[in-house]
């Protein structure tokens, strides 16, 4: 949902009908991509490139900015897809895959050694679930981070799909982090058909 300056961010209890607005400063257009499991805190990014995190309990946000945002000439965007309980959150700096904690304000890059975002992530945070891309052909690819180690899960056949996929990204995951969903894409559609994963699939 993207909102306008009037309209940012919003969660809406549903039972109460109470609708409250996330606060902004400079920038006015705020899209939250994400809301913890109680829900406390929403994630999201906004159009100036700038990742957020809002915790509502005490209505603080904190904005995580690369360095390099603003410069044209680089990718330096960001964005918090996932967050949890206790307000660390996953997602991406520019093509660095990152982990966001609303206490310290601060982001950490995980070390992928390739193009790389997270979207989504375990309770405890131990497991980490996006895709990586290839540079040149920017083909999709789902991985994983277990403990801050990377693992690649296996790419559906196009036997197995019936169709040529053009790539595969993880969008969800369960609980304890043993289970992602996520998507294939073709070369003439963004997203098509939904795949599920295991973590057994590939060797701990």
């Amino acid at each position: 949902m993207l909102l306008s300056a009037a309209f940012l961010a919003a969660m809406t209890s549903v039972s109460a009908q109470k609708l409250t607005y996330v606060p902004y400063a400079d920038n006015g257009y705020l899209m939250g991509t994400y809301i913890s499991s109680d829900g406390r805190y929403i994630a999201g990014g906004d159009a100036g490139g700038q990742g957020f995190i809002y915790d509502t309990q005490n209505g603080q946000i904190k904005y995580f900015v690369s360095p390099e945002n603003g410069d044209e000439t680089k990718d330096a965007s960001t964005e918090v897809r996932a967050v949890n309980p206790d307000g660390t959150g996953v997602g991406y700096v520019g093509d660095k895959l990152c982990k966001f904690d609303f206490n310290t304000g601060e982001y950490t890059d995980l070390g992928v050694n390739e193009p790389a975002l997270a979207n989504t992530m375990s309770t405890d945070g131990s497991v980490i679930g996006g895709f990586a891309w290839d540079e040149s052909t920017y083909i999709q690819h789902p991985i994983y981070l277990k403990d801050g180690v990377k693992h690649d899960l296996p790419m559906p056949t196009s036997t197995w799909l019936g169709y040529e996929a053009n790539g595969f990204g993880l969008t969800g995951a369960n609980a304890d982090g043993s289970m992602f969903f996520g998507y294939s894409t073709t070369p003439v559609s963004s997203s098509t058909a939904r795949s599920r994963w295991t973590t057994s699939t590939v060797p701990s």
